[in-house]
């Protein structure tokens, strides 16, 4: 076990000793998930009779149990309103014109509706149009050269693979979006074999675009005598090249939706007071949505039992055990069942921006326990490693290898939280989830070792957010948050004991320029082979970016990237050699004696090298050549650009900037967001 994660979990286990520990039911929670996916609770979908009875169901629990109702005291439930539709009747996807003659669709297997579709039919064309995005500051374009209006639009679900911010686009919301811009009539949504369930979310409703979600088979069809395949199409998409075109079939869609524009939700909370006369003024969120999709239009339900009666069954027994143990907490504990997670996040938004009196020091939720693997995968790790590395310290020795820690993105409800520089940590267990938004998603299938090793490990979670001073309510955690995101460079210089490395890291660097001493090549190539070696051990911070896909790796698993500088002479610069022996040993960037011509500095632009003119300009440098992308940073799609602190804007999603005297307030200025208590940081 790395050194680091031995220590760490010494640590909390020396503080976690003034109780017996609590021990996860796991049979309670298999109930209770029985319970939850029954088809009397209708799919639990929100602003539907069946949510509302799993929200009186986790109310009765709680109250049962003998926790405090969480809102004001008084009430177990957080009421918000909301727009919901909800398919009405069967929908119909009809290919008249097929070759063996028409074909009508079916609902379930071949298609469904995604949430927040309109109502609306269309007899028209299909156009294929990629992933279809339209963004000029990327340079890509899937509706160039097609004319959609008035026809039916096929987009494949997700983004091109090619090292960019894709964060917005690969939304299915900003699809609809972009195709009704461009005049669509109707749009179909495609990934894998099965169709897909998901949201468009609220914002992106639309009242008279009929959006659904097709099997491959649908798209096959529609691709015979094209002279396309599914796989060639797939790959050009995923490579950013644009290949759209009519296909020259059409299809009859139909879809109609009701609309309720202020249909209750109610989040179900449950408080647990602290102890700790300073810390109780600080709360720990432990949550996991209730809800699920409902039943389609034809009446069929979807159980959702690991999506996600899993968590909710998981917490609630979690719920029970707190209750009944004799646990004191020094920080309070809020207890949250979100609601309207499948439809777009809205309960834990909600739950966010009304958040409770106590300042909340981390949020854990919980999203697909009870398939898999009995152990967890941890999320988070891009913008909350700390957190990630103490929740990796908590498991046992044998399955710590195995637990895999990923970065996170809007896809459950700890968004909310970590987007407002809240240290949230997103469970889910490991291995395949294969019935994901499927009606086979039934309790049957729920695995209950599986629960259990979720479960206890979330519970001594809980108990080390809850009981240890590791984390501490930070004002600048918002400067701090953007600060990593977007990925602040600082110049060290190299020593042998990374002190520099460590203080870049600790003010908030996401990729660091070090600037190795100047050494015969021998004693350089070995002193690059020791760093290396270090940065190898899996606790360590930082690692070295050698090839162009490493800073977003890097980013997406929380390491600082380090990139390494040689300086060179004024007569260095044309050495090809020297060069290519700089770049064989892990030096990516070169710091010039004088000020090259532009001659040598396209040389070293166009063999990969960053030319890094900083200590040769006052103030500090606002042009430098990009990183991987050869090109000077004005107008660059992708690679590294590096911006002064004053220069930083908000639409730089995860790009570079130089880091000034006070890292934390360029941050801030980076990105103005409007959160209650977190407004003040500029």
């Amino acid at each position: 076990m790395p050194s680091v994660l031995a220590a760490l979990s010494v640590m909390i286990a020396a503080t976690l000793t003034s109780h017996p520990a609590p021990v996860f039911d796991a049979g309670l929670a298999r109930n209770i998930d029985l319970v939850l996916s029954a088809d009397s609770l209708e799919g639990r979908k929100t602003g539907q009779p069946g949510g509302h009875k799993a929200e009186e169901f986790a109310a009765n629990r709680f109250r049962e149990w003998g926790l405090r109702p969480g809102v004001g005291d008084t009430s177990f439930f957080q009421p918000y309103h909301f727009l919901c539709a909800q398919v009405s009747g069967p929908p119909t996807l009809r290919y008249p014109g097929a070759p063996p003659g028409p074909i009508t669709y079916d609902y379930g297997n071949d298609y469904v509706v995604c949430l927040y579709s309109g109502s609306g039919s269309a007899s028209a064309d299909v156009v294929y149009v990629g992933y279809g995005i339209t963004s000029s500051e990327k340079s890509h374009d899937d509706y160039a050269g097609v004319d959609v209006r008035g026809k039916i639009v096929m987009a494949l679900r997700g983004a091109p693979h090619d090292g960019k911010e894709w964060s917005e686009e690969r939304a299915m919301g900003y699809k609809s979006r972009n195709a009704l811009k461009h005049g669509a009539a109707g749009i179909l949504l495609f990934e894998n074999e099965a169709p897909l369930l998901g949201t468009l979310q609220e914002k992106n409703f639309e009242e008279n675009l009929p959006v659904v979600f097709v099997a491959a088979r649908v798209v096959r069809d529609l691709l015979q005598g094209t002279g396309r395949s599914l796989d060639e199409l797939k790959t050009a998409a995923g490579l950013g090249r644009t290949v759209s075109f009519s296909t020259g079939h059409s299809l009859d869609l139909a879809v109609k939706s009701d609309v309720q524009k202020q249909a209750l939700g109610r989040n179900v909370v449950a408080k647990v007071g602290g102890t700790d006369p300073s810390l109780r003024k600080e709360c720990v969120v432990l949550g996991a949505h209730l809800d699920h999709l409902g039943r389609d239009g034809l009446g069929r339900v979807y159980p959702g039992a690991d999506d996600n009666g899993s968590g909710a069954s998981t917490l609630l027994a979690i719920a029970r055990e707190v209750a009944r143990s004799g646990w004191k907490p020094r920080r309070t504990l809020y207890l949250v069942l979100f609601t309207c997670e499948e439809q777009g996040l809205q309960g834990s938004n909600w739950f966010a921006e009304h958040a409770p009196p106590e300042s909340i020091a981390v949020m854990l939720n919980m999203d697909m326990v009870g398939v898999g693997d009995p152990y967890p995968n941890l999320g988070g790790i891009d913008r909350y490693p700390e957190l990630v590395r103490m929740a990796r310290a908590l498991l046992p020795d044998s399955v710590r290898a195995q637990s895999e820690a990923f970065g996170t993105d809007g896809n459950s409800d700890h968004f909310p939280f970590a987007e407002r520089g809240i240290p949230s940590l997103f469970t889910v267990t490991h291995g395949s989830h294969p019935y994901y938004h499927q009606q086979e998603d039934k309790s049957w299938r729920i695995q209950p070792e599986v629960m259990a090793g979720a479960g206890q490990f979330e519970l001594r979670a809980l108990e080390a957010c809850a009981d240890t001073s590791l984390f501490k309510v930070d004002a600048h955690r918002m400067a701090r948050l953007l600060a990593r995101m977007a990925r602040p460079l600082a110049r060290v210089k190299f020593d042998e004991h990374r002190h520099g490395l460590r203080d870049a890291a600790g003010r908030g660097a996401g990729v660091i320029l070090l600037e190795l001493p100047p050494a015969e090549p021998l004693l350089l190539s070995a002193r690059v082979s020791r760093l290396e070696q270090e940065f190898a051990v899996d606790s360590s911070l930082f690692r070295i970016a050698r090839a162009p896909g490493d800073l977003a790796d890097q980013a997406a698993h929380g390491k600082v990237s380090v990139i390494l500088e040689a300086a060179v002479g004024a007569f260095d610069l044309a050495d090809s050699s020297l060069i290519s022996f700089l770049k064989l040993i892990g030096v990516r960037a070169v710091v010039p004696a004088a000020a090259p011509t532009p001659a040598e500095a396209r040389l070293l632009v166009s063999s990969g090298m960053l030319l890094d003119q900083a200590p040769l300009r006052a103030p500090l440098v606002s042009e430098i050549a990009s990183l991987y992308s050869g090109r000077l940073p004005p107008g660059a799609t992708h690679g590294f650009e590096f911006n002064g602190p004053g220069e930083a804007r908000s639409d730089f999603s995860r790009n570079g900037f130089l880091m000034g005297e006070d890292p934390v307030k360029a941050a801030a200025k980076l990105l103005q967001k409007k959160w209650s208590r977190e407004a003040t940081l500029a």
